[in-house]
């Protein structure tokens, strides 16, 4: 288990905007949860990307025109 300043040092690490001042205020059980969500947040997800297919070349003549008669 990680000492309480061990478990701060490794927070402020991966959220630099947490002050070590408010995080010693906190058990290190709560320090230790905090830094769990923290690891699983900050690491990338698996994420599939779908291939873009290249968009179709609208045919002018199809285009609705309504919106030029406002003007």
């Amino acid at each position: 288990m990680m000492t309480k300043s061990d478990t701060i040092e490794a927070i402020t690490r991966l959220n630099p905007t947490a002050s070590p001042m408010f995080l010693a205020g906190f058990c290190n059980d709560d320090l230790a949860s905090y830094l769990q969500r923290l690891s699983c947040t900050s690491k990338p997800q698996n994420v599939v990307s779908a291939k873009a297919e290249a968009p179709s070349r609208i045919d002018d003549d199809a285009i609705d025109h309504t919106f030029d008669r406002t003007l």
